[in-house]
């Protein structure tokens, strides 16, 4: 999530899609369907200040123990090895 303040004072926030040079764009709710969201593109120019992207997973260092950690890793590598991809 990423957090915008446009030099005329609007805020915008959204999930951070792409970031060049020249722009930003966010997915946002859309304003007229709210099961619906859109792209908005915000040129740099027209950005006062910004909060740099959050992630919306939280750190599982303080969800999951060190144990719960490397048996999640010891998983998701027996996934791998199963379909073939071993090392990849």
């Amino acid at each position: 999530m990423m957090m915008v303040t446009l030099k005329n004072g609007e805020s915008i926030g959204g999930a951070l899609l792409e970031e060049t040079a020249e722009k930003v764009v966010l997915k946002i709710p859309d304003p007229d369907d709210s099961n619906q969201q859109i792209e908005k593109t915000i040129a740099m120019s027209e950005i006062e200040t910004r909060q740099p992207p959050v992630s919306a997973m939280p750190p599982m260092g303080y969800i999951l123990t060190k144990a719960e950690v490397r048996d999640l890793v010891a998983y998701l590598v027996s996934l791998k090895e199963k379909n073939g991809k071993k090392g990849h």
